[in-house]
């Protein structure tokens, strides 16, 4: 198995409030992170740095081999509720990041099991030599309407608002999680790819099979990934710019 990451300011931020990471732990299981702190709010940087440090600290002292999807659950739950307690302490301290927050995808890959969290808009995706399919379902009012099968009225009604999150890790006391969990199997060449909304809605999307496939050794894989963003920013991306991959070969 391959990992790779990458998070890039972009253009027009003043600071880079993603962050994303890939690695293995001493029972060689992987994991793969996303987290968009939220623009327009102080901490966004801050909330996505507590929450992706507890999570792949806690991964890389634990043995998953014998979890199973509700273990995998729970977790989760600790660990983030253990990084929102972090923020509580934080917002205690300043007072104008009390709206502080961050989206979450990651994956825990046992052998060639994955087990996917996601909490906001980040996504993952699954990409193979013919097929791009989009494993996660966004948490915003987009999505909560489409569940509802709302009328075109409703939804012209919130024209505005579709994009806006209805699920982020935050404070304790701010929104209560679903913490949408998923599981796949991956057939050997197959890439696990998770991202921040600012590259997957700029770039497209079949083209990363065969770019990324292709990442081995003999390739500066930082000068490569870096070729891949700069394609995202010129294709229109005001956004910072994050991903993680696996490669299952």
């Amino acid at each position: 198995m391959q990992l790779g990451f990458i998070t890039d300011i972009g253009n027009t931020r003043k600071h880079n409030d993603d962050c994303s990471n890939a690695i293995i732990n001493e029972y060689s299981q992987h994991l793969l992170i996303v987290c968009d702190g939220l623009g327009g709010y102080q901490g966004g940087a801050a909330a996505s740095h507590i929450v992706m440090n507890c999570i792949t600290n806690a991964f890389l002292t634990t043995d998953f081999s014998e979890f199973d999807l509700n273990q995998i659950r729970k977790w989760f739950i600790l660990n983030i509720r253990n990084a929102q307690k972090q923020i509580d302490n934080v917002v205690l301290i300043q007072k104008d990041s009390y709206n502080m927050g961050t989206t979450i995808v990651a994956s825990i890959i046992v052998n060639n099991h994955a087990f996917i969290l996601n909490i906001g808009d980040s996504r993952a995706y699954l990409l193979d030599h013919s097929n791009v399919k989009q494993l996660t379902v966004d948490n915003n009012l987009l999505e909560t309407l489409r569940a509802r099968k709302a009328s075109a009225e409703v939804y012209d009604k919130y024209q505005k608002h579709l994009y806006s999150l209805t699920q982020f890790v935050g404070r304790t006391s701010n929104i209560s999680l679903s913490y949408d969990l998923y599981e796949l199997e991956l057939l050997p060449n197959q890439i696990l790819f998770l991202s921040s909304d600012g590259f997957h809605f700029h770039y497209n999307l079949e083209l990363l099979y065969d770019q990324l496939i292709k990442v081995n050794a003999s390739v500066d894989q930082n000068t490569f990934l870096n070729t891949i963003i700069k394609e995202a920013i010129n294709n229109g991306s005001n956004d910072n710019l994050s991903f993680a991959f696996l490669i299952n070969n």
